[in-house]
């Protein structure tokens, strides 16, 4: 049967979001607070957390609960929405959001919690994985002009070769509404005086000398692989877009899918996270309530900020300064992820809250370093059939907890019967 959306403006009042809290489950009393239902704390609007568990250790489940609250419970509260950019790996998850949990096991009924639906989310996958995309998903894709030298380092172009390749398109925009003929021009690009004397007229570029070899061969050979794999789109191109900020305009909840291809993932999410901070700062500092508190939610975060990579990344760069800069600019922020250890140290560094699930073995000794004894000591003796986790706070002081349902759809593995 065709399920109906449940708006969050039909349910009653949430207890909670008169105390500004998210529930997260039911106490396990390993921790300091005594309170049968542990929270974690919410100001308004902002906040930074980073959420780490192993697979099948209902992190997912988890992280659907407290965006129920950012985007769902406290906007109802505030009475307008709340954009959000959502980057899902998997592609399976978040969409269901849009649908009421239709078997939840255990909600905070008492307390206003109701099962309900986004009806303000909308999916996106880029092109070069339309093939793998659901029919829910609206195909976009961005061209090189919309893409930076830190941009273009992502997918293993050096610094020189990165500042080139920016300084070409910025030099000719035009060629970004070509993509073929672009991609002739970079081959041709003359690398000593005899090339250089045999460029015709009409060539794309206007140079004034020959290029170093080795930069253009770090550019031809990375740009070539973005090329064959569909990873730049022409202007020209129906699914051609600039931003998605229109949509975060009037309140959307935006998921971009990947469908686990994780090698473009930082160009993409990198582009998109210095559109929205960038907008969000323009507009907190002429406080004309153009573009309302942003939320970030990332999925396998240590794919997209992997560590012993520099801010010559994009992704790094733009993420640090969201979560440096959150409260200023009343970012909210989630980073999740299977391994704490795998992500960039500065952005482990700026994430100073954790909800902590079960670990793998490589996280242990990173944990080792910012929890106590006693504290790590409970991690590492959670009860996984019941999908206990820890919150660490800001102050260092943790409580643990039975992880209750998600208000909104979640996914059910299907069983071998």
């Amino acid at each position: 049967f065709k399920m109906r959306l449940v708006s969050i403006e039909d349910q009653q009042v949430n207890l909670f979001t008169k105390v500004n809290k998210i529930p997260l489950g039911m106490n396990s009393y390993k921790g300091m607070n005594k309170d049968k239902i542990i929270c974690m704390p919410y100001e308004k609007y902002s906040g930074a957390w980073g959420l780490i568990a192993k697979s099948g250790a209902g992190k997912t489940v988890l992280l659907k609960r407290i965006y129920s609250y950012v985007l769902g419970f406290y906007q109802k509260k505030y009475r307008k929405p709340r954009p959000a950019v959502i980057f899902d790996m998997q592609s399976e998850d978040h969409q269901l959001s849009r649908f009421p949990n239709t078997a939840p096991e255990h909600l905070f009924y008492d307390q206003g919690e109701k099962p309900f639906g986004f009806d303000n989310l909308v999916c996106y996958a880029p092109e070069f994985i339309l093939e793998e995309s659901h029919p829910h998903d609206r195909p976009f894709g961005f061209s090189v002009d919309n893409f930076t030298t830190r941009d273009f380092a992502t997918i293993g172009m050096g610094v020189g070769a990165s500042k080139f390749l920016s300084f070409l398109i910025k030099s000719n925009p035009e060629c970004a509404e070509d993509l073929d003929k672009l991609f002739k021009a970079l081959n041709d690009l003359p690398t000593n005086l005899t090339e250089f004397k045999r460029l015709p007229a009409d060539y794309m570029f206007k140079l004034d000398n020959f290029v170093n070899y080795s930069s253009k061969l770090s550019l031809t050979n990375n740009f070539a692989m973005a090329y064959e794999d569909n990873a730049f789109c022409d202007t020209r191109n129906k699914h051609h877009r600039r931003n998605f900020i229109p949509e975060l305009q009037k309140g959307k909840i935006v998921v971009i899918n990947f469908h686990q291809e994780d090698k473009y993932y930082p160009l993409y999410a990198g582009k998109i996270m210095r559109d929205i901070y960038l907008k969000r700062r323009d507009s907190a500092r002429k406080n004309d309530f153009s573009f309302a508190p942003p939320v970030i939610i990332i999925e396998e975060a240590d794919l997209l900020a992997p560590n012993n990579t520099d801010d010559s990344f994009s992704s790094i760069y733009w993420l640090k300064q969201i979560l440096k800069r959150g409260r200023k600019y009343s970012f909210f922020s989630i980073l999740a992820t299977q391994e704490a250890s795998s992500l960039n140290e500065d952005i482990r560094n700026n994430t100073r809250q954790w909800v902590i699930g079960s670990l793998n073995e490589i996280d242990i000794s990173f944990f080792q370093k910012i929890l106590t004894p006693h504290n790590l000591n409970v991690v590492l003796n959670l009860d996984k059939s019941k999908h206990e986790f820890v919150i660490v706070y800001e102050d260092g002081t943790f409580d643990s907890f039975y992880a209750w349902d998600s208000p909104v759809q979640i996914n059910r593995e299907n069983s071998m019967v």
